[in-house]
């Protein structure tokens, strides 16, 4: 978790485009799943992210009504992840009131990571997601009878 942390906080964070679109599934430091799986698109010019549902049905969480997303100041990177980060990580976040949605890059990465940064109680709580491949959406799991 140190490692993401340090890996969101430059000084520069925006310049989300089309190209971070698409399926992320929510995984654990040891990247195994967690069971959450977030849609991620633009439309019409906004952000929106979906929640997938028990049911394999797209929960809307986009922030509606004077929430729109912004892209995130260096004094919310500190905020989310306690600290500025190492020069070498570029972080590119958006951001509303109740989560961020971030990008970020490593010279030493083969690809970009993503993270979702979501507020629980005031306090706030970075996701690790892995894009999935488009197309390998996984499976809603059917809900247990308690």
């Amino acid at each position: 978790m140190a490692l993401l942390v340090a890996c969101l906080c430059s000084p520069v964070a925006s310049a989300l485009d089309e190209q971070d679109t698409g399926t992320f599934l929510a995984v654990d430091e040891q990247a195994e799943p967690l069971g959450k799986v977030f849609r991620v698109s633009i439309e019409d010019g906004r952000w929106k992210f979906e929640d997938r549902q028990p049911d394999g049905a797209w929960l809307d969480v986009s922030c509606h009504g004077g929430c729109d997303h912004l892209p995130a100041r260096p004094e919310d990177l500190v905020s989310w992840f306690g600290a500025p980060p190492p020069d070498t990580i570029r972080p590119e976040c958006i951001r509303n009131t109740e989560f961020a949605f971030c990008r970020f890059h490593t010279a030493q990465a083969e690809h970009d990571g993503y993270v979702l940064v979501v507020r629980i109680n005031s306090e706030w709580l970075p996701i690790t997601l892995v894009r999935l491949p488009e197309g390998a959406e996984p499976k809603p799991e059917p809900l247990e009878a308690t």
